[in-house]
């Protein structure tokens, strides 16, 4: 059962009423420690089972289709071994032994639901090793982070001419692509850096989600960041956007996935509704864009507790 979840207004200190009752604390944070661990060895590569567990942010959330459903999101911070990331459990209690099921997401902070991060981080994998050789089949990925807020990334259309970034905007030129242009909700895109690493080579992607006009879908271009710092070091690399936790953002929560090894796993609607499923219309050339940055400032995030 894929249910859409809507995240509310407020960050808590521990989960919703009802969700850990008495007596379940110790297994609740076993079962929370274990599924961080999990995640953070998907995209780190690597595992490290000492790993000290922390909670960043617990955030209510509510399902408007089960609305007796107790459900919430929360980030923890896995830190052992050299590496630290945070990771996000999306967590609903469903009764029985444990009562919980927890559905893990990108580590870092990202603006795409469940949905959108499953079929979106598979392509995304396959561009970081793109021109690599090919017995290059490992790739890593540290905290995702938004450069760019909805409203704050400017599109060049095909056979527009091309401008600079202004004001610190991400300026994006499609390029050759079979987008569906006039369905696009231009106005509403932003931008994510996804920090991959592929057989120690440095293969950072910026991902700019463009959403259609009427909210069923959303196109996604890659922009090889890498690239850039390649040329011009670790400065080129896009800022963060200061984060907060504060809601309402819509996201995919998927009830019956428990795997933590395979986090990403299926894709379906938000509502379980076929016809309204969250479709993703990919560009048939991989390099049907271009990105351009102005100089970015240090790097900030701030994580909301």
């Amino acid at each position: 059962m894929t249910l859409g979840l809507l995240l509310a207004a407020g960050v808590m200190t521990s989960p919703p009423q009802g969700g850990v009752l008495p007596g379940e604390q110790v297994e609740y944070d076993a079962m929370v420690a274990t599924q961080a661990r999990a995640a953070n060895k998907t995209f780190s590569g690597s595992g490290c089972d000492d790993a000290r567990i922390e909670v960043v942010s617990i955030t209510p959330a509510q399902i408007s289709d089960h609305p007796d459903l107790i459900v919430w999101r929360e980030k923890v911070r896995v830190s052992g071994c050299g590496h630290s990331a945070v990771e996000n459990l999306n967590v609903g209690r469903l009764g029985g032994r444990p009562p919980w099921r927890i559905t893990t997401g990108l580590p870092g902070y990202s603006l795409a639901d469940m949905n959108l991060q499953s079929s979106t981080f598979p392509a995304a994998a396959a561009q970081a090793k793109a021109g690599l050789p090919a017995d290059c089949q490992a790739e890593s990925l540290a905290d995702v982070y938004v450069a760019a807020r909805p409203g704050g990334v400017d599109i060049v259309l095909p056979g527009a001419p091309a401008r600079a970034p202004v004001g610190g905007r991400p300026t994006v030129t499609i390029q050759g692509t079979t987008m569906p242009l006039d369905k696009l909700q231009l106005s509403g895109a932003w931008m994510e850096v996804w920090p991959f690493e592929a057989c120690s080579h440095d293969r950072t992607l910026g991902v700019v989600f463009i959403p259609l006009k009427d909210g069923t879908a959303s196109q996604y271009l890659f922009l090889p960041v890498w690239q850039q710092i390649e040329a011009h070091g670790p400065g080129a690399r896009p800022a963060a956007v200061p984060w907060t936790d504060e809601g309402p953002v819509s996201v995919g929560f998927r009830l019956k996935v428990r795997a933590p090894e395979r986090p990403l796993s299926g894709v379906s609607g938000p509502s379980g509704d076929a016809r309204r499923s969250h479709r993703i219309l990919r560009s048939s050339r991989a390099r049907g864009a271009r990105g351009h940055f102005a100089s970015p400032s240090p790097r900030r995030r701030r994580e909301g507790r």
